[in-house]
Parts: C-alpha cells; structure tokens; sequence
C-alpha cells in the first residue's frame, strides 16, 4: 500500500511538474520575445556558476593548461547562497523558498569571532554590526564571503506589488466553483451567502419532504381511526333493532303458529313471546327514521309509541279466528322488512378491504333470517290447510329463493359462515328434512291436513333461524372485533407519526445547525487553502526567478522537468573578465564587522561589512547595465565578474560588439562610482575579453552550476589579469571580430604569455561606435585612458 501511495504520489508531482514546466514555458516565450524587441537573442539571467575561480595567496588568474579552466581555490561555506538539496529543489514544481535576504545573516560570521567573544542574541530583526577582526583574519574572511548582487536579492517592491496584484488575480479565478448553470466564489461574501445556502437546502428538502410525507401518512390513519370509530358507533347501533328485529320475527312465528294450530295449547307461550318483545321495546334508546316506509306504515312507524299502540291492537285481534289473520301476518312481514331496512340502511358500505366482506356478510345474513321467517310462515300455513293459495304460493317462492340467496351469499364472503352451513347437515339430523318439506311445498300438490308435520316443520324452522341467528351475531362480533383492532392500529400508526414528526422537527435543527458549522468550516477552509495557494504561486515565481538568475531558463526548464542538459558546445562566443585593482588593499582599510552592546531596547546591534556594501553596491551598478547587452551574467566570486555572450543561445558574430560594448560602459560608471567608506579614494576596475569557441554545460548535483570550459575561457581570464587599470584589455580573436563589425579603434599593447598558448597579441580596446541605441535609450560615449 505504502508503494501505491508513493506512486501516486510521485504521478501527482510529474503532473504538478509538467504544469509548471508550461508555465516556465510561456515565460520563457514571453522573455524572448521581450529580447527580440531590444534586438538581443536572449532574456537576460543572473547569477550562476561557472568556472573562473579565483586562487588563494596572488588574488590574481593562473593558467588553465589542457582544461582550459580558470582554477580558483574553493573555500567551504563560500557565499551563504547555499540552496540544500538543488536537484530536488529543481525537480519540484512547488519548492520550498530558499531564504533570499538582502543582507548575509551573521550567523554567517560567528565563526570568525574570537572565543571570548560574549554570547550573541537571537537572529535579530534589523541591520547587525559585529566587531572589527584583525586584518590578519581578513584574507580569510573574503575566501568565505560570497558578492551579493541585485539580481539573487529579491525583487524590488514593483515586483512585489505585482506579483501580490497577480495574486489578487489568480485568488478570483482560482477558486470559481461551477455546477451546472450556477457558478459562484466560495472565498467572496456572495459566494459563501450562495454556497450556505446551497448547504441548508440540501438537508432541508429531504426533511421537508420526510416531514410532508408523515403529516399525510398521519392525516390518512387519522381518517382511517374516523371511519373506524364511526363505523363502530353505526354497528353499535345496530344492536338494539336488531334484538327489536329478532323479536318481531319470533312473535311473527308464534303468532302464526297459534293461528295454523288453532291456539289450543299455545297461548301461554305467545303471551311470554309479546313481553319479552315489549321488554325490548322499553329499552330501546333510539327509534329509527323509517324513510323509506309507506304512507300507511309511516303513521305506525312514525314514533315508539305509535308502534306500541298499534302493536297491542294487533295482539287482541289474534284470539279471533277469522280472515284477519292474514292481513296480521302481512303487517308482521311489512314491520320487519321496515325495521331490516333500517338496520342494513344504518350500517354504511366501507371502503376498506378487510371489513366490507364482513359487513356485507352480515346484511344478507339478517336478509336470510328475515326471508326464512317469512318462508316458515307460508310453510306453516301449507301443512295447516293442505294447500297454499296462489299469492301464497308466489310469496312462498320469492322469499325462499331470496333467503338461499342470501345465505349463499354470506357463505361465499366468509369462510367461517360456508363451513358452518355445510356443517348443519352433520350436526342435526332433521336439518336434511327441511330439503324434503320445501320440495313438497315447492309442489303445492293438495294434501290431508296434518298437524304433526307441522309441528316437526315449525321446530325445525325455528331451530335452523336460530342458527342463522347465531352466525348472525357471530358476523357482528368479528365486526366488532376487527374494528377494536383496526382503531388500536390506527391510535399506534398515529402516535408513531407524531413521535417521528417532533423527532424530525428536533433533529431538523440540529442538522441544519451542523451542516451551517460544517459549511462555515468548509468556507474557512478555502479561504485558508485560497490564501496558501497564492502564497504558494507567488513563492514559485519568486522561486522560478531565483532559478533564472542561477542557471538560464532553458536549462532550468530542462532541470525542473527532471532531464538531461548535455553539454554544448559553442563555436563563436566571447568572454569577458573583471575585478578591483588593489581590491586585497581595499580590504585591509576596510571594517567587515561592527558591534556593540545596550543595556536598553533596542538589544545589541550589527551593520554590514563595509566591503560587502561596496560589492553590494558596484554589482548592482554592473548588473543594472548589462541588462542593456546581450550578453549573459556566469558568476561573481569576491571582486571577480565573468560575463559570456553567445551562450547560451548563439548571435552570430554580435558576441563581441555586444561584450565590447558592454564594457566600454561599465569602464565610464566605474569612473563616477564612489566608494561608501572611502569617498576619497576612486574605484579602478580593469577588464578582459576573448573569443572563441568553449563547451556550456551544467556541473554538480548539490548545487548545480552553469559552467564553461575551454581555451578561450582561459585567455580571457589572461587577458584580465594582465591588464591595467580602467582599460579593456582584448585578444587577436575579439579585435578581429570587431574589424568585420567596424566601427571599434584599438591600440597594440604587445604579446602576452599564456600557459599552454605560447605568446599571443593582445590590444587595448579605446573606443565603440559613435551612437549605440539601447533598450534604456542611453547612449555609451567613447572610452578614455
């Protein structure tokens, strides 16, 4: 896992590499292009290290031999330029900054402090002083000091302001959020208002949605607990008529058996038959609305007591035996279909899918009873007188076929109900009779009167409608019952959606709450990461500048994109050399080092060596003017200054004009340069320059250095070293160069040894062109002597 991560890691750093190298890239283009409109091949780079280096003891050039290199004495420590790891510095596409002060930190001294010396305080904030050591230690001080130089310091503050207004830039365009159609900018106030928003909404519909959903689902079983209840009242309802049903059914049997049997022994029965139907009658609570009652029956339904009366009137008549009776029985039939009526018509159809089969069930068993009362009747009448008359028979009939309709019915809707019918056949016997007698009175066939069947025909018929009736109040209780059950459901579904609704109303704030924390979190964030990401742009181009002046920008690039810079070699190219006449005496008068102690803030202070503000100022001076040239700066080593042109990319023959020029120039600055310790004294600097072909390349790991070799780089140094003061000192190879240029006057100075060349011609170079056009728009006047 770890090797997947490094891999992954180091994928990430080749993409975050190759971005970087388009961007060095699209810089690289665009100095080029600012080089071709001042008429030079190349932007201009700083720093870097080349060859040339200095020998310890003379202070003066040796020879190169079969090299061709100007070999100096490395000193450790030499410069405080120290950049660490430079490969891996190089190879990053967002480095570490390296530390670029102004000023070396004097850290860099405390070595050359005698041991008694007191203790010195924390880097300090400001310009440090430190004593003044013996000059016997200051040879030594110089082989460690490194020149420092406008262009490895940082940037002036117009660069500064830039790359901050870059900044500026890059953070409005960096963190520009879009999804879909809408765009915003989460590190802008409307753009976090927006991204809040956003954040709170996401949450909020999904509980609005939950919230919605369980005040619907809570409404439904709130309707559904209605529907229950109401309909539990209705069969509640339905209780006392149908005890009043049962009890005009039974009457209406006892009263037609009386009457068939001519009342001998049956009265007393009947009389307990009416009390206990006016026993009903008294505790009945409600009286129906018989709507749907005729004219005639309306005024005997119209109140209890009207019905009561008429029901009275009805029993005395019954001990007549006359006609009458029938019209009795018809009454009878019209009151309980009434009272049927009103039962089924109380008891309203549901809608639900468990409980209307019961219901319905329920309505036609009530119907069988009713028509099976009114068959009983008819068949009473049939074994009474032998025959039944034509609208007997037809009301025989109707009411027989209605009662098995009816009883099929309520076996095909409950289960319970069929297996209990089928079941009667086993459990009495007499039940498979009462098939018999119907088929005989289906016939209508005249007969003998015979009492004893219909006794056995009445017992039977009364015992089947009780089971009926039975079945009948069983089909209510299993109404009952579900109900009970159905309103329990609907009283926990409802109290489960409350307690869900006041959790979701609870827990709604809370989240919100969290994802509003979480959401300002974010925004912090990215305001943190916006402001590290600019931070960390703005220190790559610091960093890419630094690279720049170190090494050329082409072979940064190459560097940073972790390839292989060969070795070039150059056909044409011109070098050139300077340093400070008596620049060892100058260091001898001069003070490296100043400090003292106070015993109030500020704490002790430190100031800069004076030689170094001297070499600070003058490279700064020679840096500000061979940005004029094109020409490109290789190194400075204490009071040494190499400059090549025609490397790293090649000008043809303008290698020289572009030197010579170049140091015609500097030689007229130097004349007008002031010393800051020694205002008295004038600054003599002599110069030397060679052409010829020589190798480029980049040499070292740990600090890679952009280097040349070759004899012409040797004879170059030669040239410097044995040149004199203010003058520029120039070989056969550069003289030739410039006759072809035209425009140059020189002065033969002689032959000149150099090791491993023999003796070679060498001349002072007086004068330049007339007019030299600049990217600055100054012109250099002729050199003097």
């Amino acid at each position: 896992m770890e090797e997947e991560e490094g891999g992954r890691e180091e994928e990430e750093g080749v993409r975050e590499e190759e971005e970087g190298g388009r961007e060095e890239e699209e810089g690289g283009r665009e100095e080029e292009e600012r080089s071709r409109r001042r008429g030079t091949g190349e932007g201009r780079n700083g720093g870097g290290g080349g060859q040339g280096r200095r020998m310890a003891g003379e202070g003066r050039t040796g020879g190169g031999g079969g090299q061709g290199r100007v070999e100096m004495e490395e000193e450790d420590g030499r410069g405080g330029k120290d950049l660490g790891e430079y490969p891996n510095y190089l190879s990053s596409s967002t480095p570490p900054i390296p530390p670029t002060p102004q000023v070396p930190s004097y850290t860099h001294y405390l070595h050359l402090l005698p041991p008694s010396f007191p203790p010195l305080p924390p880097t300090p904030s400001t310009s440090t002083y430190l004593p003044t050591p013996s000059s016997s230690s200051l040879q030594g001080f110089f082989c460690v000091m490194y020149s420092f130089d406008a262009p490895f310091t940082m940037q002036d503050e117009d660069s500064e302001q830039s790359d901050v207004s870059a900044s500026a830039t890059e953070a409005s365009s960096l963190v520009t959020v879009r999804a879909g159609c809408c765009s915003f900018n989460p590190v802008s106030q409307s753009g976090k208002r927006w991204h809040q928003l956003q954040m709170i909404t996401l949450p909020f519909v999904p509980i609005a949605a939950l919230v919605v959903q369980n005040c619907w689902f809570m409404a439904n079983v709130a309707a559904h607990q209605r529907e229950m209840q109401q309909l539990g009242r209705q069969v509640d309802g339905t209780v006392e008529l149908g005890m009043l049903l049962t009890a005009l059914q039974l009457e209406r049997s006892e009263v037609a058996y009386y009457v068939f049997s001519n009342g001998s022994n049956l009265r007393t029965n009947l009389g307990d038959t009416f009390r206990k139907t006016d026993y009903i009658l008294d505790r009945l609570h409600t009286w129906p609305n018989f709507t749907l009652a005729e004219e005639g029956a309306k005024g005997t339904l119209g109140s209890k007591l009207r019905f009561q009366i008429k029901l009275e009137d009805l029993r005395k008549g019954i001990n007549d035996f006359d006609d009458s009776v029938e019209q009795k029985m018809i009454w009878y039939n019209l009151i309980t279909f009434y009272v049927m009526e009103a039962i089924i018509g109380n008891i309203k159809d549901a809608n639900i899918s468990s409980v209307w089969k019961l219901l319905v069930a329920y309505k036609d068993m009530i119907r069988a009873v009713e028509y099976f009362g009114i068959v009983m009747v008819e068949g009473l009448y049939f074994f009474g007188s032998g025959s039944l008359s034509r609208p007997r028979f037809v009301n025989f009939v109707v009411n027989d076929v209605l009662a098995w309709k009816s009883l099929n019915q309520s076996k095909d809707f409950v289960w319970v109900i069929k297996e209990k019918v089928e079941n009667f056949s086993v459990k009495y016997e007499e039940f498979n009779n009462i098939t018999e007698w119907r088929d005989l009175i289906l016939g209508n066939v005249a007969q003998i009167m015979d009492m004893k069947v219909a006794d056995d025909y009445y017992y039977v018929m009364v015992r089947f409608t009780d089971e009926l009736r039975d079945l009948q109040w069983l089909l209510l209780e299993s109404i009952r019952e579900y109900m009970v059950m159905e309103t329990r459901w609907s009283d926990m579904q409802v109290t489960i959606s409350i307690i869900i609704l006041v959790l979701v109303l609870v827990i709604a704030p809370i989240i919100i709450f969290l994802v509003r924390h979480a959401t300002f979190s974010i925004q912090v964030f990215a305001s943190t990461l916006t402001l590290r990401s600019v931070e960390l742009k703005r220190e790559k181009r610091r960093c890419d500048r630094l690279i720049y002046q170190m090494l050329p920008q082409p072979v940064a690039l190459q560097l940073k994109k972790k390839k292989t810079v060969p070795a070039e070699s150059y056909k044409s190219v011109s070098v050139y050399f300077s340093d400070i006449v008596g620049f060892t005496t100058l260091c001898s008068d001069s003070e490296p080092i100043q400090f003292w102690f106070s015993f109030t803030p500020p704490l002790p202070s430190f100031s800069l060596p004076q030689v170094v503000t001297l070499l600070n100022k003058l490279y700064n001076m020679f840096d500000s003017r061979i940005g004029n040239f094109d020409v490109y700066k290789v190194e400075t080593i204490g009071d040494a200054y190499m400059v090549v042109s025609g490397v790293p990319h090649p000008n043809g023959l303008r290698h020289a004009s572009e030197l010579s020029n170049m140091a015609l120039d500097l030689i007229e600055e130097a004349k007008s340069f002031e010393i800051p310790h020694r205002p008295d004294k004038s600054l003599l600097i002599r110069a030397g320059i060679n052409s010829g072909s020589c190798v480029a390349g980049v040499v070292g790991t740990k600090m890679p250095r952009y280097c040349l070799f070759g004899d012409t780089v040797n004879v170059a140094s030669r040239m410097e070293s044995s040149g004199e003061a203010m003058k520029v000192h120039i070989s056969q190879s550069t003289k030739e160069i410039l006759d072809q240029l035209g425009g140059y006057t020189y002065e033969f100075r002689g032959y000149q040894e150099v090791k491993g060349k023999g003796s070679l011609p060498s001349f002072w170079l007086l004068t330049g062109p007339p007019h030299v056009p600049t990217s600055r728009g100054f012109k250099i006047p002729p050199a003097g002597n």
